[in-house]
């Protein structure tokens, strides 16, 4: 399951495209992270950090941000690669050394998460919880808090009472030190507990109030999830649920116009959250949500539209064996720009 970013990633991966890139102008069919790396490039050439102490900094923040990329696009032999990388940059002479190794843990928070090394992720995520309150990350302590709520709710689907507390006091954080993107963050998980506690419209109204704040502060990823559950909402008040298996043929001649009505407003929202998620390459998410939308065009009875969903569907991660980008490892990418310029153009299909 997908994790809040990390800081660095936080600040490059915003909705707003990036104002300038390696090219002429900017290519913005490229996901956000293609757009980071990119913006990390042109700042590494204006300031001339390649002949400076700053270099190393910069490496620290490309391999941070290839590695959340990495997990996300199911390439988990770079995520490995770019963790023991990682671990090698971190050293107690370090000006920002806390920061680091609190973005270097979450990393691996995410990458535990999503091989669904449940115990592994649960560990490193109340380490960090401690470390982040000991030392003062507050926004950070947040962040994880919110990860850890997240992580509940995946490891366990049947029971999702345990994951209320790290939430809740994510939360309650929030509203005391105004941090309003990460409240909107933590309150669009918060519709994910109405869904589960069989209150879709609680969840819509949480996700309608909560959404606008998302689009502006948020990294993509939360934006993509609040839009995939906003569709989930209105498919269970449809009187459906994804789990549903389709059973073929046209079901559609004696759909109410109530329900005709949710799943058009289903179909909406999935589509903007598949658009979000093509945006960071969350390949995970994607087939999620594909299923869900040609399931949903098997309902609505144009079967057409329903093959072209399965048929993208099974090309989603077929990009490790189709683009060549393996001949180019990740970790000599990392100091090497024309190499990191191939990385920056791979697609998910």
């Amino acid at each position: 399951f997908g994790a809040p970013p990390s800081h660095h990633t936080m600040e490059e991966s915003r909705s707003k495209p990036i104002a300038f890139s390696v090219k002429t102008g900017v290519d913005e069919s490229l996901c956000v992270y293609a757009r980071s790396v990119n913006a990390l490039l042109v700042l590494r050439g204006v300031l001339g950090l390649g002949e400076n102490d700053l270099e190393e900094s910069l490496l620290q923040n490309l391999a941070l941000l290839l590695h959340e990329w990495a997990v996300y696009r199911d390439d988990l032999d770079d995520a490995r690669a770019l963790q023991i990388a990682l671990d090698s940059y971190l050293h107690p002479s370090l000006a920002n050394y806390d920061q680091f190794y609190i973005d270097i843990k979450m990393q691996k928070c995410l990458y535990y998460s999503r091989t669904h090394n449940w115990k592994k992720a649960k560990e490193t995520a109340n380490l960090l919880v401690e470390y982040c309150k000991n030392h003062g990350y507050l926004s950070n302590q947040v962040r994880i808090l919110i990860h850890m709520s997240i992580m509940q709710l995946e490891s366990d689907r049947k029971q999702c009472t345990a994951a209320m507390s790290p939430l809740l006091e994510a939360l309650a954080m929030c509203e005391q030190l105004e941090m309003h993107g990460l409240h909107a963050a933590g309150m669009s998980i918060l519709a994910v507990f109405f869904l589960r506690f069989q209150n879709p419209k609680r969840s819509i109204a949480i996700l309608e109030a909560t959404i606008p704040t998302l689009m502006q502060r948020e990294h993509v990823w939360f934006q993509a999830e609040a839009f995939l559950t906003l569709a989930k909402c209105h498919l269970k008040i449809a009187g459906t649920t994804t789990a549903m298996a389709s059973k073929g043929g046209n079901q559609t001649s004696e759909i109410p116009a109530a329900k005709r009505k949710r799943y058009g407003q289903a179909l909406q929202a999935l589509n903007k959250s598949l658009e979000l998620f093509e945006a960071c390459q969350d390949c995970s998410r994607l087939r999620e949500g594909l299923y869900i939308q040609a399931h949903l065009y098997s309902l609505l009875g144009d079967l057409d539209k329903r093959e072209a969903s399965s048929e993208r569907f099974v090309k989603i991660g077929s990009h490790n064996k189709k683009n060549g980008v393996n001949d180019v490892t990740i970790l000599d990418s990392l100091n090497d720009p024309i190499k990191l310029q191939s990385l920056v153009e791979r697609s998910i299909y």
